[in-house]
């Protein structure tokens, strides 16, 4: 009976042990990110921002922008490594209809409040590290 227990001892410890690194790591090696964007001194009132891996095959990640913050929880977050950044925000009012197929009624799009440095023609790129808070706050001009 000793040894029994000695085996159930080591089962248990061997659990507690694996139960105990449940929720802080992720099979995938993603990470969550945030941050701020400001627009012209302000917070930006509404958006979306897109991380793109430089593999146009990888996995990247968007989150909405609300009132100048943004979030990607680690269960759609990145895994480590360098992504460009791409912001966009149009403008909410507009009475231009956007081209659509024939007979087809499509929203009207706003025209877009950031320059295409940003998001169209972006060269902004982090770097996602695992020793980090991945903490990236954007200012737009």
């Amino acid at each position: 009976m000793p040894s029994t227990a000695r085996m159930v001892m080591v089962l248990l410890t061997f659990l507690l042990a694996a139960l105990s690194g449940c929720g802080k790591t992720d099979p995938y090696g993603r990470l969550s990110l945030s941050g701020t964007v400001t627009f012209r001194g302000q917070p930006l009132d509404k958006g979306v921002i897109d991380f793109l891996p430089p593999d146009p095959q990888g996995n990247g990640a968007r989150a909405m922008i609300q009132d100048g913050k943004y979030r990607i929880p680690r269960e759609q977050g990145l895994p480590p490594g360098t992504y460009r950044v791409l912001i966009a925000s149009p403008e909410a009012n507009t009475t231009d209809p956007p081209a659509g197929p024939p007979g087809m009624k499509m929203p009207p799009l706003g025209k877009e409040r950031i320059p295409a440095r940003y998001n169209r023609d972006s060269q902004e790129t982090v770097e996602v590290r695992l020793d980090a808070d991945n903490r990236f706050d954007f200012t737009i001009e």
